[in-house]
């Protein structure tokens, strides 16, 4: 995995100061995200690339440093940091399009459907599925959003095993989701698995808010959301 500070495009590294922490989905590279709005008052972080998970202990060891972290993970990036990151001390935690899940036959992508987007994976399909079929910007084309369909593969295949070795139940984590974003007619990671997966969490935590959108799987174009929805207000 990486962990990047995301102005710098530097590896992070230890600091007395806020953290905004993005967990990223699978592929996609920092970018993809050169626009976004980040807070002036704290650091912001992106963790990516599931192709190996063998530096985790390195990567919990840094964002130990952080006094406060806020974060937002993003499609597989949901689990990710429920199984990776659950001892951290976070102070606001929000899932984008994603479950706490993963792979699950009824609460995440179905084992059989991940399988065989890792064996038929296409860049160009991909993209149009995640951009809701319509990339507006043209220039977005042309940017190297995603890795090269090797590694693609690669980390699928590292993510599926991941969510396997984990078994039926993610693990219990040390910090709560505040809040869920779901996109409606999000092509990539089904939304009534993200419904159920929510509000089965809601059950036991009732301040826990679902909002839904029609923004693509990446929200991201959607600036008014990102600002208004996702950034902390703390920050």
């Amino acid at each position: 995995m990486k962990l990047i500070n995301l102005k710098t495009r530097e590896n992070l590294t230890p600091a007395n100061a806020p953290l905004l922490l993005f967990v990223s989905g699978f592929g996609f590279l920092p970018c993809a995200f050169e626009s976004l709005k980040l807070p002036q008052n704290a650091l912001s972080a992106m963790l990516y690339d599931y192709s190996d998970f063998s530096n985790a202990k390195n990567l919990q060891k840094i964002l130990e440093s952080f006094p406060q972290i806020h974060l937002i993970a993003w499609s597989m990036g949901v689990c990710v940091a429920q199984e990776l990151f659950s001892s951290l001390q976070v102070k606001s935690a929000l899932g984008i399009n994603g479950t706490i899940f993963g792979v699950h036959k009824n609460f995440g992508i179905s084992p059989k459907i991940f399988s065989l987007t890792q064996q038929k994976l296409q860049r160009e399909a991909f993209l149009n599925s995640a951009f809701g079929g319509d990339l507006r910007d043209e220039n977005m084309r042309e940017k190297s959003l995603l890795a090269p369909i090797d590694s693609l593969k690669n980390e699928l295949k590292n993510l599926q095993e991941f969510c396997a070795q984990r078994g039926e139940n993610p693990r219990r984590s040390a910090f709560v989701w505040n809040k869920a974003i779901i996109s409606d007619d999000d092509k990539i990671f089904p939304p009534k698995a993200q419904n159920l997966a929510w509000e089965s969490y809601k059950q036991t935590h009732k301040d826990f808010v679902i909002l839904h959108t029609n923004a693509p799987h990446f929200v991201f174009i959607d600036e008014k959301l990102w600002e208004e929805q996702c950034l902390p207000r703390s920050l």
